[in-house]
């Protein structure tokens, strides 16, 4: 159980980056939203990456102190997961995967948001059949490459380039 009082403001900045949902890698589920009641409430826990007391899970003797109100190290996460990083599973959670998984979320979170209508891109399918074989290429197919993540939703009308543009 964390001890530190983080500040708002750094509670304020974690929200966005997360944008409201678990980062747990695979989770994702909205934290203001019960799932079972569809009440909107704060169901976010703010989980330390490495504890802000060095005798806490994953804690370190400099290290917690100085990264206890760090954005860097803090993770916004669903219960059952704080639970298993900081209760049921902490050896197979160690600060590098917990960070992975921060850095890998805030980067989608990024890419998803950072969405512009002028970001546009169109699907030229060709295709021809081989003897009694056709193109196995779909729309749906393409417009699922277009993708860098997954799990981000298919789209079906236009498309939008997920690769941003150079500055």
């Amino acid at each position: 159980m964390s001890s530190t009082n983080i500040p708002e403001v750094v509670k304020i900045r974690l929200w966005g980056k997360a944008a409201g949902r678990c980062q747990y890698r695979g989770c994702n589920v909205p934290l203001w939203l019960d799932a079972l009641t569809k009440a909107e409430f704060n169901t976010a826990y703010v989980a330390h990456i490495i504890a802000d007391n060095p005798k806490g899970p994953r804690g370190d003797p400099v290290l917690s102190k100085d990264l206890a109100t760090d954005l860097s190290n803090l993770m916004l996460l669903c219960d059952t997961h704080h639970r298993q990083i900081d209760k049921f599973d902490v050896e197979g959670h160690p600060a590098e995967l917990l960070r992975s998984m921060k850095e890998d979320h805030e980067r989608r979170i990024e890419i998803a948001s950072g969405i512009t209508p002028d970001w546009r891109s169109h699907i030229l399918l060709y295709g021809a059949n081989i003897g009694e074989q056709s193109s196995p290429v779909s729309y749906q197919t393409a417009s699922m490459a277009m993708f860098p993540e997954r799990d981000l939703p298919p789209f079906t009308g236009p498309l939008i380039n997920w690769i941003p543009p150079v500055l």
